[in-house]
């Protein structure tokens, strides 16, 4: 079988091994004999059916595959059996609940597996376990394990054995992994670079992961330096053993919940709580068989300083891991720090030599591939002799020595050109903190694919990984000697080939921030809209992301001395491109990591030698670390929200802002209330703003400057929530003065008399007492001497506005309170709206009804207004409709208007008196058509000056475009909103009153192509070239502080 498989050595020496166990004992169970009965009838089958093998190899291959892993399995099962079952005379109990059960089921394992061979059918054979383990089903300990945040430390890259090579070391490998009985549970193999450890590795994982027993496979890789961070590999390898087995799972997510922070403990806390206590907890493991994890390439763990903590965790506690778990470990040979972590009598090691058996089998096969590429070459080609010498020839110390210098110089480096080739390329692959792919790096040497990398990369394909028909995958270092040949003077030996690494962050550094500079970044790379919530599908070419997540670390890893050499590039990177990187690092869905990115800068920089760059890159810090909530929701926040709301003193702000593309911001210093502001207005002339606080003020605001008109007015014993300023803004009143009415807690009103100029502020009246509820709504009558009040008191008042006194009796008719009230537009007539679900129309000098009520809503009405000419009154209702009614009969015009998902609490003609404004408790404007009761796209929200700006949750909209203008950031607490045209405030609740102005620019470009609607581009790149032209006198004055 041995010639058939390379699975059959693995299973001769397994049942040879079980065998001799059980030959010694006196005494067997019945069902281990069983057992043994149906492995050799299996066998001997076989070997009766040797004749016919051959012609079915293929189609059996799987069959026989299959009955081989099983005889391993059930050859672990016995020795288990031999171990456990025989402590003593009286001690004859396995520790394997239900054996018996667990033995018919591997008989009738192998009994499917001989129909299966017998019959000659290639059916997917099943491989039956004794280990019973599965994934990780439940969700909660999933969403657990996550948070270790692991890396992604896939298995190798590299191929597997070929078939009938490494067959005694593979043999003792597996012999090992499967005999938990043996406490040396860690076996490490080491050998030079090019040995095969890593193939080995692969070959070993793929075995054990057939076998259901492959608990980890972590392949460490210098060039994905991230992920191979030692600091990843103890919650990686949990995270991996918790999703392989359900107990383990449990185990392991019960030990985060009971030490929360466990993922950023140290290493040795890690080690133990993560792995040791909760392995060493599952006593029933043990009876299970083997959990194998392999570590590959351990020397390519970090560095030798970065990976000493981990190294003196697994010297100092490594030995605590049951043996249950087999640990596979392989590394350089000549790493004292591994050597001296290993050197453990729980470690075997072994040493990996190449043979010239398995040399002979390699060279066989890729000359074998070469004449089948190449159908002109002889039969016989290359010969036996060839091949004998090529392997006598080969030699272990071939990439570290022979590779590097013989073939550099007489085969390849003849021409100087290639030389620099060689240099450029190398110099940033060696550099890279990823891997990149050709493409990449050629743009970033600013060089055509053409003359590009991909040449000198396939050049060097022993120790480059580059895949010719798939340029996509990136190229790394296969053998990290090869890098220390490259960047070690004595090994090189000529300076054209030696690679400094200082210079080649500073190169790399430099040629990043040139890539970003130099078409690479603009605004709205992505052709973005605010009210796009898809972003996050989008991404950056491969160059440009590498350059903006990386360049910090490059200049952070060159040396002091050659600083001053990238800092030209720095300052015209940060002067042009600041806010664009901050866009792309949102992008990318790194905007955290800008914080840390920008502080090692700020460390980077000589605060002796360059002041001003060092400031400005605090300042940028600073600037980050307050807005990067926003950048991680939306990329263009960065324009549209952190910049205006910025402080107006940063630098930041002095350099980017531009009051003709960006919201302009007030107020975020000098308007403020001590307490909670819960109501804003407009002025009638949009010139001034209104506040209503908590603290029992009004205050009130110039729109322009921001500055306070008059002293905050008092007189309230409670807070205030409705202010409002002449009722509706586009209804301004004929009087010489102004009034304020505002709702308190209280079955009162408070009303300040202002001057048209507003230069008084006082309480011209005495407080106004009269009804015996809460004022629920007020309105002055069109020429401002009279106003109207309703009240939860079910009636309605009519006041003089220049003796506050009572003009009319209570008009009485409602069941319930009058929600809201509006004069009609000679001042004839007032209209009421009732939570009675009525409306009703009064005389206004007499106070009578002058209609019968108006029934048609099916709930409370929240608001009612006259049409401009006062033949038709509006509704709008808790009921989710807005009704049309006829001013002088009292009758409904059209059906109700129903496409509102909420309650209707505001309803407006325009001022044509053809269309009707609605908006609901959701959130959600509606034009309608006034003739045909139907939705309107026709009219625009803009004839409405005082909606046309909204706030939606904390994001800002233009209605008339239905176009998203900006965010509120999450630090301020919108309590109250007003707008009167493109000018928007905002009350909040620390007490600050914020006017956001907002561009014609800004209003008028389109946000899906960053492009201004007046046609104005700039030539280059797409971005606003009026953002350019007003950064220009900016950048002259940093060039200047630079």
């Amino acid at each position: 079988m041995a010639e058939v498989h390379p699975y059959a050595n693995f299973a001769r020496t397994s049942l040879s091994s079980a065998y001799k166990v059980v030959q010694k004992q006196i005494w067997m169970d019945q069902s281990i004999v069983n057992l043994m009965t149906a492995m050799e009838t299996l066998y001997s089958f076989m070997s009766v059916a040797d004749n016919f093998i051959d012609g079915k190899l293929n189609i059996l291959q799987q069959n026989i595959k299959t009955i081989l892993l099983q005889t391993v399995e059930c050859a672990t099962l016995i020795s288990d059996y031999a171990h456990q079952g025989f402590a003593g005379d009286t001690c004859r109990v396995f520790r394997i609940k239900d054996y018996a059960g667990t033995c018919k089921r591997l008989i009738q394992g192998l009994h499917d597996l001989q129909a299966n061979f017998e019959t000659g059918i290639g059916a997917q054979p099943v491989f039956v376990s004794y280990r019973t383990h599965g994934v990780v089903a439940e969700t909660s300990t999933h969403q657990i394990l996550d948070r270790l945040m692991p890396a992604d430390m896939y298995g190798s890259v590299h191929s597997e054995c070929l078939p009938g090579t490494c067959q005694e070391l593979l043999g003792r490998i597996i012999s090992w992994a499967t005999d938990i009985n043996s406490q040396q549970n860690v076996f490490w193999l080491h050998g030079v670079a090019g040995s095969g450890k890593s193939t080995v590795a692969t070959t070993v994982a793929k075995y054990i992961g057939e076998m259901h027993r492959l608990g980890a496979f972590i392949c460490f890789n210098q060039s994905f330096a991230d992920c191979s961070h030692p600091s990843m590999v103890i919650r990686t390898l949990a995270h991996k053993l918790g999703t392989f087995d359900k107990q383990i799972g449990k185990a392991i997510s019960e030990a985060m919940e009971g030490y929360p922070g466990v993922k950023d403990a140290s290493l040795s806390t890690q080690f133990t709580e993560l792995l040791v206590k909760p392995l060493s907890s599952l006593a029933s493991l043990q009876d299970k068989g083997a959990i194998v994890v392999v570590l590959d390439a351990l020397d390519e763990c970090g560095s030798d300083k970065t990976r000493a903590g981990l190294l003196q965790v697994l010297k100092t506690k490594l030995h605590q891991i049951p043996s249950y778990v087999r640990i596979f470990i392989t590394s350089h040979s000549f790493l004292n720090d591994i050597r001296g972590a290993l050197e453990h009598q729980r470690v075997h090691k072994e040493c990996l030599y190449a043979n010239d058996a398995d040399i002979s089998a390699f060279i066989h096969k890729e000359m074998t591939r070469a004449k089948e590429m190449d159908r002109n070459l002889p039969s016989d080609w290359p010969g036996d002799e060839r091949i004998d010498k090529l392997t006598s020839c080969a030699s272990v110390k071939f990439i570290r020595e022979y590779a590097p210098t013989r073939r550099l110089e007489t085969v390849l480096w003849s021409a100087q050109d290639f030389v620099t080739d060689f240099h450029d390329v190398l110099s940033i692959i060696l550099a890279a903190k990823k891997p990149l792919t050709t493409s990449a790096i050629d743009k970033l040497l600013s060089v055509s694919q053409i003359q590009g990398s991909a040449h000198i990369v396939s050049c060097l394909s022993s120790v480059l990984s580059y895949d010719l028909d798939n340029p996509a995958v990136p190229v790394h270092i296969l053998h990290p000697p090869f890098a220390d040949f490259l960047s070690d003077t004595k090994q090189s030996g000529q300076d054209a080939w030696y690679i400094d690494k200082d210079t080649s962050h500073k190169d790399l550094a430099i040629a990043c921030l040139k890539r970003l500079y130099t078409k690479g970044l603009k605004k709205n790379i992505c052709n973005l809209s605010l009210a796009c919530q898809d972003w996050k599908s989008k991404d950056l070419p491969e160059d440009i992301a590498y350059a903006c997540i990386f360049w910090v670390d490059h200049v952070s890893a060159t040396a002091d001395s050659s600083i001053a050499l990238i800092v030209p590039y720095i300052e015209k990177f940060l002067q042009e491109h600041l806010l664009h990187w901050f866009e792309a690092m949102s992008i990318l869905r790194k905007s955290q990591e800008t914080i840390r990115l920008l502080e090692c800068l700020w460390r980077q920089i000589p605060e002796k030698s360059y002041q001003n760059l060092h400031t400005f890159v605090l300042d940028v810090w600073r600037f980050a670390q307050q807005f990067v909530a926003d950048m991680e929701e939306h990329p263009l926040l960065i324009y549209h929200d952190a910049l205006p709301f910025s402080c107006k003193d940063s630098l930041v702000y002095k350099g980017f802002y531009n009051h003709e593309l960006y919201a302009r911001v007030i107020g975020l210093k000098v308007m403020r209330h001590m307490d909670w502001v819960e109501s804003v207005a407009f002025s009638p002339d949009g010139t001034c703003v209104v506040s209503g606080s908590d603290d029992k003020t009004i205050q009130v605001w110039n729109v322009p400057t921001g500055t306070q008109v008059l002293p905050p007015m008092q007189g309230h014993q409670d807070w205030m929530t409705t202010p409002s300023m002449c009722g509706m803004p586009t209804q301004a009143p004929k009087s010489s003065h102004q009034l304020k009415g505002i709702r308190t807690g209280c079955n009162q009103l408070h009303f300040h008399l202002m001057a048209p100029v507003l230069s008084l502020g006082t309480q011209v009246l005495p407080l106004i007492q009269g009804h015996k509820g809460w004022v629920l709504s007020v309105v002055f009558s069109p020429d401002g001497t009279h106003i109207v009040s309703g009240s939860d008191d079910k009636t309605i008042q009519v006041w003089d506005t220049s003796t506050g006194t009572q003009v009319l009796p209570p008009m009485q008719g409602h069941q319930g309170a009058v929600l809201s009230v509006a004069f009609s537009p000679d001042g004839t007539h007032i209209v009421s709206g009732s939570d009675d679900k009525t409306i009703r129309v009064w005389d206004a000098s007499t106070g009578t009804q002058v209609l019968p009520p108006m029934q048609g809503h099916q709930g409370a009405v929240l608001s009612v207004a006259f049409s401009p000419d006062g033949t038709h009154i509006v509704s709008g209702s808790y009921d989710n409709t807005v009704c049309l009614w006829d001013a002088f009969m009292g009758t409904q015009v059209l059906p109700p208007m129903q496409e509102h998902q909420d309650h209707v609490q505001w309803v407006v003609f325009s001022p044509d008196g053809t269309h009707i404004l609605s908006h609901d408790v959701g959130d959600i404007w509606l034009m309608w058509d006034a003739e045909t009761g139907l939705l309107s796209t026709s009219y625009h929200i803009s004839n409405f000056p005082s909606f046309s700006t909204v706030v939606k949750g904390q994001w800002i909209v233009d209605q008339p475009k239905n176009k998203t203008l900006g965010k509120i950031p999450p630090h301020i607490r919108c309590l109250a909103s007003a707008s009167w045209g493109t000018s928007l405030a905002i009350g909040c609740d620390n007490g600050k009153v914020i006017i956001m102005d907002f561009p014609p620019l800004l209003c008028a470009s389109s946000e899906t192509t960053g492009v201004i609607a007046s046609g104005v581009r700039d030539q280059n790149d797409g971005a606003f070239i009026s953002e350019e032209e007003s950064f220009k006198p900016v950048l002259e004055e940093k060039n200047s502080m630079f």
